[in-house]
C-alpha cells in the first residue's frame, strides 16, 4: 500500500492535513476499496484519524461512524481532558491548572503561581509538570513540593525543549502542540498504575457495548517498561471492575461535552491510590480513539488468541457489537524490559544457554509461543556495539526484555524477575566499564496485592 511520508503526518497545518487526507481518499477511490475503519497507534495522529473517518463517510463508506473532532481534540489535550472528567466524575475529580507556555518570558512565575493553587490541594503537598499535549514523558517533571523546586523543574523543562525543537519532527511527535502550553497538576499518591484497555461500539439504541481488560504497569510506572495482562494476584476482581467502569465514565464525560457518546478503541491510563487497604481511584490520561501502542496489541493476542483489538475497532467503526472471547483468560502474561541506569556503549549480552530467545514478532499467533515454550525468553532490543541512552535521558533507550506466563499475575512477575537476574549487559560508560544485571532496576516489593488487609 503506498503510504505518505511521517513528515506529511506531522505537518499540522490546516492546508496540509486537507492534502493528506485527499491524498488518502484518492488512494481508495483509484484501487476501488472500501474503508470499513480508521485506527492509530500514536498519539500524534489522533486528530488524523478522526479527519479520515470524516472524508471516508462522505466520500467512501456512509456505513462508518465519526468521532466529533472537538472530542478527539479534547483528549489529546490533557487539560482539557482532566477539566471535563472534574467536571462530571466525582471520584477522579483531581487539581490542576495551566502553567502557561514554556516558550514565554513569564513562564517560570507562571508555573510557580499554577504550582501555589494546585500544590495546596492535594493530599502528597506535590505537583507535576508536563506538557498539555506530547507523549513519551518528554518535558515530565515529578514531585515538586516547594516553590524552590518547581521554578528549578520550569527552569530544566526550559533546557529540555531545546533538545525536542533541535530535530523538528521528534519534537513535533513528542510534544504535538504547536504552542507549548505545559500544565501542573497534583502528584498522585499512588500505589500502582494500570492501563484499561475498552473497545466501545456505540449501538444504534444509544447504548455502548464494550469489551474491557486491566493491563498493569510494571513499576517504575512512569517509565513504561512493560505490559503485565492478567491481573488476578495483584488486584481483586472488584476492583478490576471499579477500574473498567471508572474508564468508561472518564471518556463518557469529554465526549458529552460535545454532544455525543464514544466508539472505538480507548487506552486509559489510572492510577490506584490513597489507602492500600482501601484503594481509590486516579485519571492520567485518555488515549483515543487508539488501542495500547508499540506491541501491545501483539502481547495482548499472545496472551489470549481471541483478544483482538484491531477487530474490535473495526467493529465499533461499523457500530457492531463487540464479541466477548468464548473463554476467559485463566492465566497472566508479562513482558517486562530493562533501562540502561546509565548511558554508554553495549559490548557484550550474557544470556544463559539455556534460555529460549525470540523477537517480539513471534508473538500473538494462533497458537502462543509462551505457550510452546514453558520457559521465560529473552527478547533482544539492542546488539553488542550499539549506543544507548540511560534511564534519566530525554529518550532512554531499551537493553532487551523477559517475556514468560505465570499462574496468576504474582507468579508471572516472580518467573520474569528471576530470569532477569541472570542476564549481564558490559557496558562501556563515560565513566568506564559497567557491568548491569537485567533485575538491577527492578524489584519484588514494586509489586503489591490490592486492596492489601488492614
Amino acid at each position: 500500500m503506498e503510504k505518505l511520508n511521517e513528515a506529511d503526518l506531522l505537518n499540522r497545518e490546516s492546508e496540509n492535513k486537507e492534502t493528506a487526507v485527499a491524498v488518502i481518499i484518492d488512494y481508495l477511490r483509484r484501487n476501488n476499496l472500501v474503508a470499513v475503519g480508521v485506527n492509530t497507534f500514536l498519539q500524534p495522529y489522533i486528530p488524523w484519524a478522526s479527519m479520515v473517518q470524516e472524508a471516508v463517510a462522505r466520500t467512501n463508506n456512509p456505513a462508518i461512524l465519526v468521532n466529533p473532532i472537538g472530542a478527539v481534540n479534547a483528549v489529546v489535550n490533557k487539560l482539557v481532558t482532566r477539566e471535563a472528567i472534574n467536571s462530571a466524575v466525582e471520584s477522579l475529580r483531581w487539581p490542576a491548572e495551566s502553567a502557561g507556555r514554556i516558550t514565554a518570558t513569564d513562564f517560570e512565575a507562571t508555573a510557580v503561581a499554577a504550582f501555589r493553587s494546585v500544590s495546596i490541594r492535594t493530599p502528597t503537598g506535590k505537583v507535576v509538570l508536563k506538557p498539555v499535549t506530547g507523549a513519551a514523558k518528554a518535558i515530565l517533571r515529578l514531585g515538586m513540593g516547594t516553590e524552590e523546586e518547581m521554578r528549578a523543574a520550569a527552569r530544566s523543562a526550559q533546557e529540555e525543549l531545546k533538545y525536542w525543537e533541535a530535530d523538528a519532527e521528534r519534537g513535533n511527535l513528542h510534544l504535538h502542540s504547536l504552542d507549548r502550553e505545559m500544565m501542573v497538576e497534583g502528584l498522585l499518591d499512588a500505589l500502582a498504575e494500570v492501563d484499561v484497555e475498552l473497545a466501545i461500539s456505540l449501538l444504534r439504541d444509544g447504548s455502548l457495548d464494550v469489551l474491557g481488560f486491566i493491563i498493569g504497569n510494571p513499576e517504575p510506572g512512569h517509565l513504561e517498561k512493560g505490559y503485565l495482562f492478567g491481573m488476578n494476584g495483584l488486584l481483586s476482581t472488584t476492583l478490576q471492575r471499579q477500574l473498567v467502569v471508572s474508564a468508561i465514565e472518564a471518556v463518557v464525560a469529554v465526549w458529552r461535552k460535545y454532544g455525543a457518546l464514544p466508539f472505538g478503541n480507548v487506552h486509559k491510563e489510572m492510577k490506584l491510590r490513597g489507602d492500600p487497604t482501601d484503594p481509590k481511584l486516579g485519571s492520567i490520561e485518555i488515549n483515543a480513539p487508539r488501542p495500547i501502542g508499540g506491541n501491545g496489541v501483539r502481547l495482548a493476542r499472545e496472551w489470549h488468541f481471541e483478544i483482538d483489538l484491531i477487530y474490535a475497532g473495526l467493529r465499533a467503526a461499523l457500530g457492531l457489537p463487540q464479541v466477548a472471547p468464548r473463554s476467559q483468560p485463566k492465566d497472566s502474561f508479562l513482558a517486562l524490559a530493562a533501562t540502561p541506569v546509565v548511558s554508554g556503549r553495549v559490548d557484550t549480552i550474557t544470556v544463559p544457554a539455556g534460555m529460549p530467545r525470540a523477537s517480539f514478532s513471534d508473538f500473538g499467533r494462533e497458537v502462543a509461543l509462551s505457550k510452546q515454550v514453558p520457559d521465560p525468553i529473552y527478547v533482544s532490543l539492542s546488539d553488542p556495539g550499539e549506543e544507548v541512552q540511560g534511564v534519566k535521558s530525554a529518550e532512554p533507550g531499551v537493553l532487551g526484555a523477559v517475556v514468560a506466563r505465570g499462574t496468576d499475575a504474582l507468579d508471572a512477575v516472580r518467573r520474569v524477575l528471576a530470569a532477569w537476574s541472570s542476564v549481564e549487559y558490559l557496558m562501556t560508560t563515560p565513566n568506564g566499564p559497567r557491568v548491569q544485571i537485567g533485575s538491577e532496576e527492578h524489584s519484588l516489593t514494586d509489586y503489591r496485592a490490592l486492596p492489601q488487609r488492614p
